[in-house]
């Protein structure tokens, strides 16, 4: 398995929901400051902001998202140029993916035409766009600033050619009153089959005040930094506490690994697990509670919580042996090791409880925990 860019998981969306609070709209960061704060995960936006996702699709149910007026194009402008984004704002595009390079029946689009095709970025109803490049230049990572690891290019070899699928670019682009997303030329106006595109973005509330994009010399230092060092924790671990405990959990059996009291915030927590096999990966259960409820926040597989999925995939067989490693999450096979770095605030009490449902005796299983103090969050 490669080691990903970049994961918006979506396995702990609960958990950050229950320990969320509101926060002033003038403390809202956005942009690549929102990227980099990966503490203020759980913290919802003040009322009105929104997570959107705008995709182009087939109003036929054929999934045939290529075809141009009624999936590929939202409206074709004054320029005569083809829309495929319009949002008012305040807001942020954090997040294109973008399939235009080839069909799902294996046949590559012609170069000459989406070599010829630019997309233009049109912020704030200005009349000349701030982005004006070749689509291929611009999902190709080889263009300053859009390059990796915040943006890359999956491709396949389909019967001996090399075949560029899709793109995905996590360069945020934020904008105070409007963004308009536009292609050209009109040559691109030929349905093109299961091509598609998704933009994932927030909006604010309209009082809020958001600077538009300011241009490709905006500073993403420290972000890139984060991504290029996947497996370390890309919070400040500054007066973390650390906690240590190791058990063994028979078959059938379950027991208590970390009980905190008091107000804190779990910053990382690493696992060790002996004997590491497809029964103890798909079958080892992890339950969080919070606050002394009853009923665990979080009762899920080691498997689907690191990244592993499900058992009952095709793929199972071959995923329990290999190494996946994120921003966030991942575990690695081969040392029987599991890492998340999720900020999870609790109240009053977090416990951590390791259910063995599989057929094999967990002889040894580490936790090294990191948790952010009272004092510290206070």
């Amino acid at each position: 398995m490669k080691n990903v860019i970049f994961v918006l998981a979506f396995l702990l969306g609960n958990l950050c929901l229950v320990f969320s609070q509101l926060i002033p709209a003038s403390n809202i960061s956005t942009g690549f400051d929102a990227m980099s704060n990966i503490s203020q995960l759980p913290i919802l936006h003040p009322f009105g902001t929104a997570t959107k996702q705008f995709s182009s699709f087939d109003e036929s149910g054929n999934n045939n998202d290529g075809i141009t007026q009624k999936a590929f194009t939202k409206y074709i402008d004054e320029k005569a140029e083809l829309v495929i984004f319009d949002e008012s704002g305040p807001g942020c595009l954090f997040r294109q993916q973008m399939n235009v390079w080839a069909n799902w029946d294996e046949v590559t689009i012609p170069k000459e035409e989406w070599n010829t095709a630019r997309i233009k970025y049109y912020f704030d109803d200005e009349a000349e766009p701030k982005i004006d490049m070749a689509m291929s230049d611009l999902f190709r990572c080889k263009t300053n600033p859009f390059t990796a690891p915040l943006c890359f290019i999956d491709s396949t070899n389909i019967s001996g050619k090399d075949v560029n699928r899709f793109a995905v670019m996590y360069y945020p682009f934020t904008f105070s009153k409007r963004l308009k997303v536009t292609i050209t030329p009109l040559v691109v106006r030929k349905d093109f089959g299961h091509t598609w595109y998704q933009y994932t973005y927030l909006t604010y509330p309209k009082d809020k005040k958001i600077d538009s994009w300011k241009g490709v010399g905006e500073n993403s230092d420290k972000v890139r930094n984060q991504w290029k060092n996947m497996g370390k924790d890309p919070k400040d671990s500054k007066n973390n506490i650390r906690i240590t405990k190791t058990i063994s959990v028979p078959k059938g059996k379950q027991k208590t690994i970390v009980d905190l009291k008091e107000k804190g915030s779990i910053a990382s927590l690493k696992f060790h697990l002996t004997p590491f096999t497809k029964e103890t990966f798909y079958n080892t259960n992890i339950k969080i509670f919070w606050d002394d409820n009853p009923i665990p926040a979080v009762d899920l597989p080691l498997a689907y919580l690191f990244g592993g999925g499900g058992k009952d995939f095709d793929c199972s067989n071959d995923v329990w042996q290999k190494t996946l490693t994120t921003l966030l999450f991942g575990f690695d096979s081969k040392k029987g090791d599991f890492y998340t770095y999720w900020p999870m605030p609790y109240w009053n009490a977090a416990k951590i409880v390791i259910e063995n449902n599989s057929t094999e005796n967990i002889t040894n299983f580490s936790c090294e925990l990191e948790t952010k103090s009272s004092k510290i969050l206070d």
